[in-house]
């Protein structure tokens, strides 16, 4: 698997934004209609819940992450049994590749990836290092550093191969050019 996914992630011209790293108070949740970008969303602290249009309700804890590859419209909020004065941090991006080489990848993905305990296992010391480095970069006010955003994008990147691998782990993919 890992030849493959690597040179299927040479072949893509992968770019990642990071909209922010954020402590949202509850009540809070907002809906994301469909897109042409793959939305991320991993949570740092706390809980939250997502649901796509017409899907189950997946909660997500500490290290765990939901990615849509397809940019299906979905809604993230608090979750439904969090204590009303909890806080949650998430880290909130999208990432997107060129649909021509990378549309093997693309159309080899389900429509939501839920990633659990990003931050265990093998690689998570040094995903957990991409991700503290995202947030001293990442957008906070018009007033940041210079070249702080970008920063955080392209360490998005990085963490986009995280995460990818560490789902093409936990789903142990039966089909498709990731089986």
């Amino acid at each position: 698997m890992a030849n493959i996914l690597d040179d299927m992630l040479r072949l893509v011209r992968l770019r990642a934004c990071v909209y922010f790293v954020r402590d949202l108070a509850a009540p809070w949740g907002f809906d994301l209609p469909d897109l042409e970008v793959a939305p991320m969303h991993l949570i740092l602290g706390g809980t939250a819940s997502v649901r796509v249009a017409g899907g189950n309700l997946v909660l997500l804890g500490p290290g765990d992450a939901a990615f849509f590859p397809v940019g299906d419209a979905h809604r993230i909020g608090r979750a439904g049994n969090a204590d009303q004065s909890s806080t949650t941090r998430l880290l909130c991006g999208h990432f997107e590749w060129d649909t021509g080489a990378g549309m093997p990848l693309a159309a080899n993905l389900p429509d939501v990836m839920v990633v659990r305990d990003l931050f265990g296992g093998g690689d998570g010391a040094m995903l957990r290092q991409v991700v503290a480095m995202i947030e001293a970069g990442a957008p906070r006010t018009a007033a940041d550093e210079p070249g702080g955003s970008i920063l955080a994008d392209r360490l998005g990147e990085v963490l986009f191969i995280g995460l990818l691998r560490r789902w093409a782990f936990q789903a142990a993919p039966r089909k498709g050019v990731l089986a």
